[in-house]
């Protein structure tokens, strides 16, 4: 089974072997405005671990700082070009997963939606120090959050 799942399907299915968070809980704080998540969102990597020094994901959230929805693009091994001769970068190189869109809930607050062609998941995101977690009411992933568009952990 391929070790990059995308964050949709790890919130859907809870498989991730990562701890499920506990989100609200003790010391997590809800990001709550459109500009909180478009700040911490836009033009960055989520990086789900998968417990194993891995990464189950590592979503790349595509766009300019102000903008609403965006691609999303899982980095898998990275671009397969001439700089970056790695075989694996051949076999399962960057590309394209889906979408994502941060929805303005007033008087609630905002969210987050990631669509994977027919499937859809919106998701509330917390905080709690350096950790995010994404809770689409039915399952809760804990997250890491990287600049820029590289491999999660470098």
């Amino acid at each position: 089974m391929k070790r990059q799942l995308t964050l949709g399907i790890l919130l859907l299915s809870g498989i991730s072997t990562n701890t499920l968070a506990q989100c609200p809980g003790a010391g997590w704080s809800q990001i709550t405005t459109v500009p909180g998540l478009q700040g911490t969102l836009i033009g960055n990597t989520v990086c789900v671990s998968d417990g194993n020094n891995g990464w189950d994901a590592q979503e790349y959230h595509a766009g300019s700082p102000t903008d609403v929805t965006g691609s999303l693009i899982d980095y898998k091994h990275g671009p397969n070009n001439s700089s970056n001769p790695d075989p694996l970068k051949a076999i399962d190189p960057t590309s394209p997963v889906g979408s994502w869109t941060i929805n303005d809930n007033t008087p609630n607050a905002a969210t987050v939606t990631y669509s994977y062609g027919s499937l859809s998941y919106e998701n509330e995101v917390w905080q709690n120090g350096s950790q995010y977690c994404f809770d689409n009411g039915t399952d809760a992933v804990v997250a890491t959050i990287e600049g820029g568009s590289d491999a999660c952990g470098q």
